[in-house]
């Protein structure tokens, strides 16, 4: 998903959900939901590439290529994909969490401190 630019990104939201690696753009929703692929902690959903310039875009194809290379990490990355988690009742729990948190560290006087 090479684009320019991307306000929200379910396309590829689309796709990680029925297991299908997304390489993107790091632009708009696009960046908010795809992390890179970081073999070394096995974490990451994706690649992408930060600059709009083909040369980034294969480099970032090359580098799922690779992966692909070894089906074992490359499954651990398709269920990873087909686990994130954008619904809105996420959302919401991050959101409520925050809130908490938040009430806390006033009951606590800390929000005073500063």
């Amino acid at each position: 998903m090479p684009s320019r630019f991307e306000p929200c990104g379910l396309t590829q939201m689309l796709a990680m959900r029925y297991g299908s690696i997304p390489i993107v753009h790091c632009t708009g929703g696009l960046a908010d939901t795809v992390q890179e692929f970081d073999p070394a902690h096995d974490t990451g959903n994706g690649f992408s590439f930060p600059r709009y310039d083909p040369f980034h875009l294969f480099a970032a194809v090359m580098r799922a290529l690779e992966v692909y290379q070894f089906p074992p990490v490359w499954h651990g990355l398709m269920q990873r994909a087909m686990r994130a988690d954008y619904s809105w009742d996420a959302s919401a729990e991050q959101y409520v969490a925050l809130y908490r948190r938040a009430q806390e560290l006033q009951r606590n006087g800390v929000a005073r401190a500063g």
